[in-house]
């Protein structure tokens, strides 16, 4: 009896070897740093509207990337990407004009604390 439950552990320690693939130390996972931000589309027709007094869009989804202008409170804006894994830098195009001189059309990343979401699709460019 003892050998054969031994040999029923050897099986079962063989094909669990067999089916699960081992990881080796060579396969280096990049840290969090070293890794760029994946970006993901968003639905179309997200609008959303500024609500702070003024709001920098840049040229990539964080406060490391260059600014391109300012978006003024007021200003609509449709979300054609966001940034992955935060969800807290959306891609934006703007599609009205800004009072700090930013013309509808203007596209950019701006951080999701600063819009507020009011629905449907806004296609009018003034």
């Amino acid at each position: 009896m003892r050998k054969s439950v031994h040999a029923a552990l050897a099986a079962a320690a063989l094909s669990a070897a067999v089916l699960i693939p081992t990881v080796t130390a060579s396969a280096a996972v990049p840290t969090a740093a070293e890794r760029p931000a994946t970006v993901h589309t968003a639905v179309d027709c997200d609008l959303y509207v500024v609500n702070t007094a003024a709001l920098r869009i840049r040229t990539g989804p964080g406060t490391g990337y260059g600014t391109i202008g300012q978006l003024s409170s007021g200003v609509r804006v449709d979300v054609t990407d966001i940034a992955y894994p935060a969800y807290t830098w959306y891609k934006v195009r703007t599609l009205t004009k800004s009072a700090y001189g930013l013309k509808a059309g203007t596209t950019g990343w701006v951080s999701s604390d600063y819009l507020r979401y009011i629905g449907g699709c806004y296609t009018q460019l003034d």
